[in-house]
């Protein structure tokens, strides 16, 4: 009866270990639709930016714009880069790292880079204003746009808000970004009502 019972637990023990394998095998961090989107999406964002400056050298945009929207591409990117490298140096350091922000730390520095452009375009076309012009002499202006693009990719979700906000003024009040924002950005709801549902007609 004992040799009966100690082969049954430890039978039952390597069951419940292959169960749990089998488990992990099966829940990826990131699913795999997700990547098939995100790289969809990848083909069009990176289209776009290389479409818009074919198009800006087809119809004679001064070179000296398209090198700062450039600078704002490539500083953005190194903004991003640094905030998730500083997640991932930071996490590990405090043993909490989460596989399931890998799509965010890979993504992060392209998003930053294309945020940082529009940035750069929404400034020069009076869309954004800052508190303070910048100086437009050079090489002051150039350095400039190299800091605020670093900026934007840095603290990609806080530029994101302020665009939400500028979309908001530009076209009126719509309770469809405010909840598009608050959806995104939870803190962005300034009573922290939950969002609300939206009404099936």
């Amino acid at each position: 009866m004992q040799g009966d019972s100690g082969g049954n637990d430890e039978s039952a023990s390597q069951e419940l270990k292959r169960t749990k394998e089998r488990s992990a095998g099966s829940a990826s961090p990131t699913p795999s639709p997700a990547w098939k989107v995100t790289a969809y999406h990848l083909v069009i964002l990176l289209g776009a930016v290389l479409a818009t400056f074919l198009l800006e050298w087809r119809f004679g945009i001064d070179s000296k714009e398209r090198t700062k929207q450039t600078y704002a591409l490539l500083f953005g990117a190194l903004g991003g880069t640094f905030a998730a490298s500083r997640y991932v140096v930071l996490s590990v350091r405090h043993n909490t790292y989460d596989p399931k922000r890998v799509l965010w730390q890979v993504l992060t520095p392209i998003y930053s880079a294309v945020l940082a452009w529009v940035g750069v375009i929404a400034l020069a076309g009076g869309i954004l204003i800052l508190a303070q012009s910048p100086n437009p002499a050079e090489p002051q202006f150039t350095f400039f746009i190299m800091g605020f693009a670093f900026l934007v990719g840095f603290a990609s979700e806080s530029f994101s808000k302020r665009l939400i906000m500028a979309a908001q003024t530009l076209f009126g009040e719509h309770n469809g970004l405010e909840e598009v924002a608050a959806s995104n950005y939870p803190e962005y709801r300034p009573s922290g009502e939950p969002p609300k549902e939206p009404e099936h007609k």
